[in-house]
C-alpha cells in the first residue's frame, strides 16, 4: 500500500504539467489568406447645393437607390494577433435613378397607342475598376468568426451613362436613342471609404464561406448628372464569398 501511495505522490506532478499544458494550447489563426466575394448593392446619390439656384430650390432632385452589383479578389496577412491587413482588385457597377427634374427627347405618345405620358425615369449607371484595402480584426468561436474592417477603396472610373423610359397612360414604355448616352467622366478616379461586418462558418481549418454586410461613401462629385447640385455615391449592400488560409500559425 505504501508503494502504490508514493507512485501516485512521484506521478502526480507530471499529470498537473500535462492537464496545466492542455489548458494553454493556443488555437491557430490564419496568417496569409486569399479569397474572393460577390456582392449585390443598392446605390444611391446624396445632394448638396453649390450655388444659389441650388440654395432656393425647393428640394433637391428625387433620386431612388437601384441595383448594382460588385466583385473582388483579395489577399491578406495577419499584422498582430487577430488583426489583419487585405487588399486586392475587383469591378463595381453603381446604378440610380432619377424620377423628376429632367429633360429628354419627347417620346410622342401618339406613336404608342396612348393619349399622354404619365411618368418618366433617368437611369445612371456607374461602373469602375478598384482597389480597396482594410484593417480588420478577425473574432473566432469554435467554427464561427466576425470579422468588422474599415477602409478605403480607389477607384478608376470606366464609363457612365444614362438611359431614359417614358411611362405612357396605356401601360406602354417609350424609348429614343438620343436619350440614351454615355456621359462625360468628371474625374478619372475616386476614392470610396467602407465599412463591413461579415460572418464565416469554418468547414475546415483553412477554408472559410462568409456573407459581409457593407457600406459605402464616395468621395467625389458626379457633377454630369443635374446642375446646382454636388452628388455624391453612397452604396450599401452584402457580399457573399469564400476565403483560403494558405499559412497558418499561431498568437504572437
Amino acid at each position: 500500500m505504501k508503494k502504490i501511495l508514493l507512485l501516485i505522490a512521484l506521478l502526480s506532478p507530471l499529470l498537473v504539467i500535462s492537464q496545466s499544458n492542455k489548458k494553454r494550447k493556443i488555437a491557430k489563426i490564419p496568417k496569409l489568406v486569399v479569397g474572393f466575394d460577390y456582392g449585390r448593392q443598392f446605390s444611391g446619390l446624396s445632394a448638396t447645393p453649390n450655388d444659389v439656384f441650388g440654395e432656393i430650390a425647393e428640394a433637391a432632385p428625387p433620386f431612388k437607390h437601384n441595383l448594382g452589383q460588385q466583385f473582388n479578389v483579395f489577399f491578406g496577412f495577419n499584422i498582430w494577433n487577430n488583426l489583419e491587413l487585405t487588399t486586392g482588385l475587383g469591378t463595381n457597377k453603381m446604378a440610380v435613378s432619377q424620377t423628376a427634374g429632367f429633360s429628354y427627347w419627347a417620346c410622342e405618345p401618339v406613336y404608342y397607342g396612348a393619349k399622354e405620358a404619365i411618368g418618366s425615369k433617368r437611369m445612371f449607371t456607374f461602373t469602375n475598376i478598384e482597389m480597396p484595402v482594410h484593417i480588420r480584426y478577425r473574432f473566432q468561436r469554435k467554427s464561427f468568426q466576425f470579422i468588422p474592417s474599415i477602409g478605403f477603396a480607389i477607384g478608376m472610373n470606366q464609363r457612365s451613362r444614362q438611359a431614359i423610359e417614358v411611362y405612357m397612360d396605356n401601360g406602354k414604355t417609350a424609348t429614343h436613342s438620343s436619350n440614351d448616352k454615355a456621359l462625360e467622366l468628371d474625374h478619372k478616379a475616386n476614392f470610396a471609404l467602407s465599412a463591413k461586418l461579415g460572418v464565416g462558418y469554418r468547414i475546415t481549418d483553412r477554408i472559410l464561406f462568409k456573407i459581409e454586410p457593407f457600406y459605402k461613401k464616395y468621395m467625389a462629385k458626379e457633377g454630369q448628372v443635374v446642375e446646382h447640385f454636388d452628388l455624391r455615391v453612397n452604396s450599401f449592400g452584402i457580399n457573399c464569398g469564400a476565403e483560403y488560409a494558405l499559412k497558418m500559425g499561431r498568437k504572437k
